[in-house]
């Protein structure tokens, strides 16, 4: 199989919903950034960690706590897969797929449609604490 090549594009997201289907550090780091670019996020997991708890207590992040379910992604402008579930992570990917949303996925990261610019740290533009957008 080829490589994969990307063509660089800024999407404005500002005032969108994006769907984060995982509550784990991933997911968090990839919530951080899309609240940093205005989107309004949705978080779809049983369980979150830190981080996610504390931006869903403050209103900064709708959570679902449950499962992903077909049709999920269907209010999203865009989604990202962050489950420790592969195949969960996939089906995710393939629903978006279908409905021609663009998805990424942290695991296989083959499945994304797009690539998650990586989390930088306190010494960066992403803020380390949350922080009302």
């Amino acid at each position: 199989m080829a490589d994969k090549r990307y063509f660089p594009l800024f999407v404005d997201i500002t005032g969108n919903n994006c769907t984060v289907i995982g509550g784990g550090d991933r997911a968090a780091d990839c919530v951080r950034l899309l609240l940093l670019c205005g989107a309004h996020v949705t978080v779809i997991s049983p369980q979150l960690c830190a981080p996610l708890q504390e931006a869903a207590e403050k209103g900064y992040v709708r959570h679902l706590p449950r499962k992903f379910f077909r049709g999920d992604c269907n209010q999203a402008m865009l989604c990202v897969a962050a489950t420790d579930d592969r195949q969960v992570n996939i089906a995710v990917a393939t629903e978006c797929k279908a409905k021609n949303r663009p998805v990424y996925v942290t695991e296989p990261s083959e499945y994304s449609s797009f690539q998650f610019p990586a989390p930088l740290d306190e010494n960066a533009v992403i803020p380390t604490a949350w922080k009302a957008p």
